[in-house]
Order: C-alpha cells, then sequence, then structure tokens
C-alpha cells in the first residue's frame, strides 16, 4: 500500500495511506515514510474537509516518529480546525495524546487522555458485536487496536499517583 501510493497527489490517499501505517507501532524501519506523505495531504487548501483529520493524522506520525511534543502540537492544531469533531475523531486524537505523554514520562496527563478516550470509545461508538458499525467504522477500528496498545502501556509503566 505504501509503495502504490507514497507519490500520490490526492491529498486522501496519501492521508489513508500513512494512517494504516501509523495505527499498529513499529510498522515501518522508517517512520518518516507516513510524515511524508502527510506533509504531502496537507498542501491542500485548510478548507478542505479533511483537512483537520490530516492535522490529527500529522500528530499520530510525529507520535510514532518519537517526537511527542510535536505530536502534541499536531493533535491540538486539529481540535482547533474542526467543529462539532465526531467522538471518533476526539477518541482517536486523544488516544496517541496519551501515547506522546508517555513518551515523555507525563503519567497523569497519559492516564487523563486515556480516561478521556475510553469515555469517548464506551459511549459513543457502536459496539462490535451489535452488527452495526456506524459510518466510522474504519477509524472506529483503528481506536480500538490503538486503545489495547495505549491500556497496557499506560497501565503497565507508569505507576499510579500515591493517595
Amino acid at each position: 500500500m505504501l509503495r502504490r501510493f507514497e507519490g500520490t497527489t490526492n491529498p486522501y490517499e496519501a492521508e489513508r495511506t500513512a494512517k494504516a501505517c501509523l495505527i499498529v507501532p513499529n510498522t515501518l524501519a522508517d517512520q518518516e515514510r507516513p510524515v511524508r506523505l502527510i506533509e504531502q495531504a496537507l498542501t491542500c487548501s485548510e478548507k478542505e474537509w479533511g483537512y483537520p483529520w490530516f492535522l490529527l493524522s500529522r500528530g499520530m506520525a510525529e507520535c510514532r516518529a518519537g517526537r511527542p511534543q510535536s505530536a502534541i502540537e499536531w493533535i491540538h492544531k486539529g481540535r482547533q480546525k474542526i467543529k462539532d469533531a465526531p467522538p471518533v475523531y476526539e477518541a482517536l486524537g486523544s488516544l496517541f495524546l496519551a501515547l506522546a505523554y508517555h513518551q515523555l514520562k507525563e503519567g497523569n496527563k497519559a492516564r487523563a487522555a486515556l480516561a478521556t478516550a475510553t469515555r469517548l470509545l464506551d459511549e459513543n461508538l457502536p459496539k462490535a458485536d451489535s452488527g452495526d458499525l456506524g459510518s466510522s467504522w474504519l477509524d472506529g477500528v483503528f481506536c480500538r487496536v490503538v486503545r489495547r496498545e495505549v491500556e497496557g502501556l499506560v497501565s503497565e509503566a507508569i505507576p499510579a499517583p500515591r493517595e
């Protein structure tokens, strides 16, 4: 997929290809390849309906490339550009914020971001066995995969604060 679409000029093909490479950690030896694809997507007009999604994906790419502070900034830029964000957008952003805060060893912020994502997913996404996964089913699947990763990292590697 990456080889096929790496040279695309279509911003949606570029972003979706990059995002597919970012859901599972360590899928690529060169983590800059998705960054370059998303840079290509971001050359479109800011008025493009997908632009906030492209910003979120850039944050995801920065996180996977080991630049957590930059990831946080890109995710927040995306949130500023989208009005009435669907829960799956907010949840995916929160999951990657949790990963970024985990990389920065900011346990309380990582747990808070994970809690936000968990609430959004549990309250708004259709259940996997419901037979109707909704119109945002692909991003819902992405959220479920990343959620498992984040729950394992945040709950195991960062001890809870003492009471």
